[in-house]
Formats: C-alpha cells, sequence, structure tokens
C-alpha cells in the first residue's frame, strides 16, 4: 500500500508539472499574441494619422493636435503661429511633367517641411498639394523666419535632378493670433493670407495683418 501510493504521488506529481509546464507554455503564448496584437494596433493608429505618399502627418492628426495646442495657447497666454504652403502651379507640373514627377514633388518637399521642423513644430499634408505647418510656442516673425527659410529652401532645391526644366516654389500664408475663438479660425486666417500670397505673385510668404 505504501509502494502504491508512493507511485500514484509520483505520477500524480509528474502530471502536476507537466500541467504547469503546458500552462506556462500557453501563458507565454498568450503574451506572445497580445504583444503581436499592440503592435499591430499601433501600427494601424500611425498609418491611421500618416499620410501614404509624403510620409507626413494627415490632416487628422493635424486637426486634433491642434485643437489641442491652440487650447493650451489660449489658456497659457503663449503664442502660436500656422502657416498654409501650397506649391505653386501644381497642376502644371502635373500636365507639363507626369504625374509621377507631381508626387515626387509632392515627397520631397514634404521632406524638406519635415528636415526644417524644430522638435515642437510639426508638419502636416493638408489636401492636394497644400501642407500646413503648425509653430507652437512661436510668434508672428518667428514664424515669418521659418517660414521665409523654408520658401528658400524649396526654391533653391536641386530639381534638376528629376526634370532638367522643373521648377519649384511655393506660397505660404501665415497667421498667429490666439484671441481668436478657435483652431479653424486659426487656420482659415491662414489660408486667407495663402490666397492673399498668390495674389501678389507666389512664391512668397505673407503673414495675417
Amino acid at each position: 500500500m505504501e509502494r502504491l501510493r508512493n507511485t500514484e504521488l509520483a505520477r500524480a506529481n509528474r502530471e502536476l508539472a507537466l500541467a504547469i509546464e503546458r500552462l506556462k507554455e500557453a501563458n507565454a503564448e498568450k503574451s506572445r499574441l497580445l504583444d503581436k496584437l499592440r503592435q499591430q494596433s499601433a501600427e494601424l493608429e500611425r498609418l491611421a494619422r500618416q499620410d501614404p505618399l509624403t510620409r507626413l502627418h494627415n490632416r487628422r492628426y493635424l486637426e486634433e493636435n491642434l485643437e489641442r495646442e491652440f487650447a493650451a495657447a489660449k489658456r497659457y497666454k503663449l503664442p502660436i503661429s500656422v502657416a498654409l504652403v501650397d506649391i505653386d502651379h501644381f497642376k502644371q507640373i502635373n500636365d507639363t511633367f507626369s504625374h509621377q514627377i507631381g508626387d515626387d514633388v509632392l515627397r520631397i518637399v514634404g521632406q524638406i517641411l519635415e528636415a526644417s521642423c524644430r522638435g515642437v513644430d510639426f508638419a502636416a499634408r493638408y489636401g492636394g498639394e497644400e501642407f500646413a505647418l503648425v509653430f507652437p510656442q512661436t510668434d508672428l516673425p518667428g514664424a515669418l523666419i521659418a517660414c521665409e527659410r523654408i520658401r528658400q529652401r524649396i526654391e533653391q532645391h536641386n530639381w534638376a535632378a528629376l526634370h532638367p526644366d522643373l521648377k519649384v516654389t511655393v506660397s505660404i500664408g501665415v497667421s498667429s493670433d490666439p484671441s481668436l475663438p478657435n483652431h479653424e479660425k486659426l487656420l482659415a486666417a491662414a489660408d486667407e493670407q495663402l490666397y492673399a500670397a498668390k495674389r501678389a505673385g507666389r512664391n512668397r510668404v505673407c503673414p495675417a495683418a
């Protein structure tokens, strides 16, 4: 009886150890699956906020983050500036040099905008050939300096690498007024200045009055 009990106890211990090992493996597999799901979710969230062509933030990201930055500027009485950037005669670029060249121009302009941003700034594709720049804690003179530098970089870029006859310039409208009722009005003011830049001959930066 003693030997039988010992044999049964040893078998029970082996079965318990095996069950514990299987449970550990199941938990490890569950952890791996959860990590994979978290990574996939983060990637989907990133793609939902990224423009697929230029790899810049998209308009959804712009709206969400500009609303937050604008609210912070109003609350703490800090400056904030927004710029809208439009590629001059972009339809003509597509018609003359092909849509592939047009896509390359959009990508390169996006790269120049992103490279020109400080850590707190961000660039987004606003739609079509338009981009937006957000300059938190930056007043109008500071934003104008940054935008003029960007305008020059785009104009002076080696566009001949894409096509010998290609030239690219941008018009930029800038607004800086946290006293406006909301961030949509700030964007609208920048849009008005963008059209003022176009009416004045393009390839220039126009500030909000």
